[in-house]
């Protein structure tokens, strides 16, 4: 009767983890979303965008449940100016797509989020000499003469 017991609960268990690994794994765009709000709420408190999550939940004096995204990997905060930035979770593979394949990424202008055409748009008008880089860091075409 014990084993049985014990291989239910077991049953239970392994039940209960999968389900979670799938709630959170759905919910990376929601807690980038969440991330981003704080990031735009320190925008507005502050005057100006910070230069990282941490400086943001520092000024807000916020402490996340856990640092990463909701796969356990590093989040990455890319701050164009104090008026645009994105957010990236590499996903479960944990490695950098450049925002494809299982990439997960929301992009925010103006403390609202934008479709990521809208912020390439906005990085070109602003910072022409810098969309070499821009190009290789988001694997795409920012202009018709890239290659």
């Amino acid at each position: 009767m014990k084993r049985d017991h014990w291989m239910a609960v077991l049953m239970v268990l392994v039940l209960v983890a999968g389900i979670w690994y799938q709630i959170t794994k759905r919910s990376n765009p929601e807690y980038l979303r969440h991330i981003g709000g704080l990031l735009n709420e320190c925008r507005t408190k502050t005057g100006k965008l910070p230069h990282s999550i941490e400086e943001c939940l520092k000024e807000l004096d916020v402490m996340l449940m856990h640092r990463g995204d909701a796969n356990g990997n590093r989040l990455w905060f890319f701050r164009v100016d104090d008026d645009a930035f994105l957010l990236r979770s590499y996903g479960p593979n944990g490695k950098d797509n450049k925002g494809r394949e299982d990439d997960v990424q929301v992009m925010y202008l103006n403390g609202k989020e934008v479709p990521e055409r809208v912020l390439v748009e906005y990085f070109s008008s602003r910072y022409e000499h810098l969309l070499p880089l821009y190009s290789q860091i988001f694997n795409v075409r920012v202009r018709d003469s890239d290659p």
